[in-house]
């Protein structure tokens, strides 16, 4: 018997649970009807009980025909053995809220309409299959690891609901992992609380604009959770109450900033910055699904699966992923003491290692690949220059420094 997993719509747990095809297990001793190398008494474990295949070939035809279907990417002597782990040994497994036939119909499933809602269950099948046949050959991979995600309908007998007469079966294909997260997505959102809530995951928080959390929130969420994040939003309208005051009760795993927000995000992005090792990740997008395909391309790398398919290790250093973060990097701060603001330099933050105060430079000089930071000495009087740093927290030699910044009387910062 297939049964549900502790964390059903786990990315990286599907990947990691790939089935290598043709399996190595042998033929099973009594097959289904189907075939497809599918157990006699296949059966589906659910929070309701339990799901079975039809066994009687009058209940057939429609999985006959779906499964005949051809796979992209997979040749003719693998496409059994793919469907058949799809249909009999699912690493996803999760029933959906009694299916409507309108919806069914959506889903392209036509569902004779004298059938009783009641009688109809549906379930959300998933799996990954690797060929193996998978090897390099010349730098290239000979075949591509696939997932498949099938929506299962089946009718039960109106005397006896252990009993399946009938089912129907959609099913897709891909070999992107960008594409996986938003099949599932659907899957997601139509399925049961309890398994929304299934699995541990990390905590993020992304800063869009209004129309993206209006228009694409919910699947935001739903990617999100699919790659191991329990994801909140903020409007511009939040930035400046609840994100901050979230920020500074609990700092997120990850901050993920939309392009067009980052001007009114700089103290959220600031807060993140001191609390984490990690930079704010930058979703350069304006529109909202451009926004939630960039969101699924960069959760599933923060989850340690490749675009492919493939599993890695998920602490991969951040300067060689080819993505891009937001430019505004953590002050050169080994251990902070006290804090203070300036209405011209913001925030100042004074390291008790180095003895010397940090500041960010607000001039652009940023831009040029130069100035990342200030650097200051404390006296009875305030804070006195003394060098300016690059990213790496360098003293940059040789450059000119006006008398702007030169001296900061301490009447002048506001302490936190």
């Amino acid at each position: 018997m297939s049964g549900p997993a502790s964390d059903e719509y786990s990315l990286r747990r599907l990947c990691r649970e790939a089935r290598e095809i043709p399996g190595s297990t042998g033929p099973v001793a009594k097959q289904h009807p189907l075939g497809l190398g599918i157990r006699q008494k296949q059966e589906y474990k659910l929070a309701r009980g339990v799901a079975r295949l039809p066994k009687v070939e009058s209940g057939l035809t429609n999985l006959r025909k779906t499964t005949a279907e051809e796979i992209q990417f997979l040749s003719s002597a693998l496409r059994e053995p793919a469907w058949g782990e799809l249909l009999g040994r699912p690493s996803l497994i999760a029933e959906i809220a009694t299916p409507s036939p309108e919806r069914l119909l959506a889903e392209g499933i036509v569902v004779p309409q004298s059938i009783e809602p009641g009688r109809l269950r549906e379930l959300v099948l998933g799996v990954v299959v690797r060929p193996g046949d998978l090897t390099h050959t010349s730098g290239t991979l000979s075949s591509v690891p696939l997932a498949g995600i099938a929506r299962l309908i089946v009718e039960t007998s109106e005397h006896n609901p252990g009993i399946s007469t009938n089912a129907w079966c959609s099913a897709s294909w891909t070999a992107s992992t960008v594409e996986l997260i938003s099949l599932l997505e659907t899957c997601f959102l139509d399925s049961a609380t309890s398994a929304q809530k299934s699995g541990k995951r990390s905590s993020a928080a992304a800063l869009v604009d209004e129309a993206v959390v209006t228009e694409t929130g919910d699947r935001l969420t739903a990617a999100a959770a699919i790659c191991g994040y329990d994801l909140t939003t903020f409007a511009p309208l939040d930035l400046h109450d609840s994100a901050i005051s979230a920020m500074r009760s609990r700092t997120p795993s990850l901050l993920l900033v939309q392009s067009s927000v980052l001007n009114q995000a700089h103290q959220v992005i600031e807060l993140f910055s001191r609390a984490s090792p990690r930079k704010p990740i930058l979703l350069q997008a304006t529109s909202p699904d451009g926004v939630l395909t960039a969101l699924r391309a960069r959760l599933h790398e923060c989850s340690g699966v490749s675009s492919g398919l493939f599993l890695f290790g998920q602490n991969s250093t951040e300067e060689d992923d080819g993505y891009t973060y937001v430019t505004q990097t953590a002050l050169p701060v080994l251990r902070a003491g006290r804090r203070a603001r300036h209405p011209k330099f913001k925030v100042i933050v004074e390291c008790l290692e180095a003895k010397k105060w940090y500041s960010r430079d607000l001039a652009d000089h940023s831009r040029s690949g130069m100035v990342a930071f200030k650097c200051f000495e404390s006296s009875a009087t305030g804070l006195d220059w003394v060098a300016d740093l690059d990213e790496k927290g360098q003293i940059i030699t040789g450059k000119h420094k006006g008398p702007v910044g030169l001296h900061i009387p301490w009447k002048e910062l506001a302490f936190e």
